[in-house]
């Protein structure tokens, strides 16, 4: 069992740090070059650096390299990342860069946008920065920061990724931003060695059918990776090769098709387990930082993990998660001091795959905006809401009494939940100030496996009820209010299948009871207990 008694930041901000995983260059070097000397030349105006190109080209991998770069971490007295994407809000941002700037360890529910808004300033104010907001979408997100950014003429700069040539230009960027191209022949040749074969050599044999498979991805080095990623895992015999390749070479219409085919292709060759977990991934919102321990627990809790003798359920979907992160479908984003893997994402390309494929399963409903174009009586096991969602009883217009799991990763709005309603509910992971409305004793949630909320919400005493939970992550929205701290009830000793208990400082845990065991007066322990935390989650 761990105990770990440390208060760390409970906001899921996500995106809010650069990701640490190596990544390859490959046919960069001139773009990489060129952006350090634009980062770091004579001009002490605040200065923005846009790279501009389409999905999967290579924006974030090449500005994450830069970041790393040792003579920009020297450079620079202080630097942020942060990952916008379509549905960041500007509160979400100021959090995240707050929290990336250690000028804010835990968000303080009372603070309005303008006080957050005075604490970035302040702490960038003096200071040679460099910001990083990746993946920008919107010039109305530009509009709510860039007052933000005080130009103290010390040579500051703003390095902005995103699709949209309006959006570089909308930010007053340097002239001329990087326009991303497509890797040469040579270059995409080159990254799929790498990916396939890692430092050893492509077999003679296989050259010339390779260099086919890879003409097929048209330069973009997304499509290359999860090639390469299938290959690496497939049988290294020229059947296989051909096969791939002529699955790929058949007449198509454009390219953005062709890229689907690639994906869709590297999906397909999938194992069956490794398929259902590459499509839950698809419940998180766009560019979100997904905590490696959190998405394990979730695979558990949504029964897509197989016994294996001698290992635990965890342990089994780390390996998962290991399977999938080979086969470049799932990215490394941040490692721990000692290299573990904390968090990952998606490529928005690859979730767009995830969501197809739910819902070609009919197994799964992903909302980024709202229930209201879903047909009434639409038959869905899985309901995941992202923000802009008013209220989570719209997903009664679905066919959702078998629904096994609803998941809402919006953190910054006032809910409400009849939970009853989803009698075969097995998780629930609800970010949101929700009230909870708990069911009757008839209508009890007796598969309920995984609760993630904010405590206040939740009539703690009752909780022991769901005697079949498996994951307690809860935490006090109130903590910094000096309110009391909230109790679990002693009863929760008594929840025998409990795994893992997460529960943030403002929450006590009641002491384990004592009974008499072999005439010895013991504490009882949870035997299938594994994690004990007060951290963060």
């Amino acid at each position: 069992m761990k105990d770990k008694r440390q208060q760390k930041s409970l906001i899921p901000v996500g995106s809010s740090s650069a990701p640490s995983a190596k990544s390859t260059t490959v046919g960069f070097d001139d773009d990489l070059l060129k952006i350090k000397m634009q980062l770091t030349g004579e001009s002490l105006d605040l200065q923005t650096v846009s790279i501009v190109g389409m999905g999967g080209i290579g924006k974030t991998t090449l500005a994450q390299k830069v970041y790393d770069d040792a003579y920009i971490i020297y450079h620079f007295d202080i630097r942020a990342w942060m990952t916008v994407s379509q549905d960041c809000h500007v509160r979400e941002i100021l959090l995240g860069l707050l929290d990336c700037t250690k000028t804010l360890t835990n968000e303080k529910p009372g603070e309005n946008i303008e006080q957050l808004e005075e604490l970035l300033y302040k702490n960038l104010k003096g200071r040679r920065y460099l910001i990083v907001m990746d993946d920008v979408w919107d010039t109305k997100i530009w509009d709510g920061v860039r007052r933000l950014f005080p130009n103290d003429k010390n040579g500051s700069r703003i390095m902005l990724t995103t699709r949209l040539d309006n959006v570089a230009v909308y930010a007053n960027s340097c002239r001329p931003f990087h326009h991303m191209h497509f890797l040469n022949e040579d270059d995409s040749w080159k990254l799929f060695c790498e990916k396939v074969f890692g430092e050893e050599c492509c077999p003679p044999e296989l050259e010339e059918i390779g260099r086919k498979i890879v003409e097929n991805c048209k330069g973009l080095p997304l499509a290359v990776v999860v090639l390469g990623g299938l290959l690496s895992k497939a049988t290294r015999t020229l059947d296989f090769w051909t096969n791939v390749a002529e699955n790929l070479s058949s007449v198509i219409t454009s390219n953005d098709e062709q890229y689907s085919r690639i994906f869709s292709l590297s999906y397909n060759n999938l194992p069956h387990h490794l398929q259902k977990c590459f499509i839950y991934i698809g419940v998180f919102p766009k560019g979100f930082n997904i905590r490696v321990s959190l998405l394990v627990k979730l695979w558990v809790a949504d029964g897509l993990v197989k016994t294996v003798r001698s290992k635990s359920l965890e342990d089994v979907a780390e390996k998962y998660l290991l399977d999938l992160m080979e086969r470049s479908l799932i990215l490394v984003y941040e490692r721990s001091s000692k290299g573990k893997i904390k968090t990952c994402k998606i490529h928005d390309l690859l979730r767009d795959l995830c969501v197809s494929e739910a819902q070609n399963w009919r197994s799964s409903r992903v909302t980024d905006k709202s229930l209201d174009g879903i047909r009434e009586g639409t038959s869905v096991h899985r309901v995941t809401m992202h923000p802009h969602i008013e209220n989570i009883r719209r997903a009664r217009k679905l066919s959702t009494s078998l629904a096994t799991s609803i998941l809402d990763f919006d953190g910054y709005h006032d809910k409400s939940a009849e939970v009853f309603y989803f009698r075969l509910l097995r998780e629930m992971h609800m970010f949101g100030a929700y009230s909870i409305n708990l069911p009757n004793e008839k209508r009890r949630l007796v598969k309920l496996l995984y609760i993630c909320t904010w405590s206040d919400k939740w009539p703690l005493q009752s909780i022991y009820k769901f005697e079949n939970l498996q994951t307690i992550l809860l935490r006090n929205s109130f903590m910094f209010l000096s309110l009391d701290p909230l109790h679990l009830p002693p009863e929760i000793w008594k929840m025998s299948k409990l795994r893992h208990v997460q529960l943030d400082a403002a929450v006590n845990l009641p002491d384990p009871p004592r009974a008499e065991i072999d005439g010895q007066n013991s504490t009882i322990v949870l035997e299938s207990l594994q994690t004990l935390l007060n951290t963060e989650f």
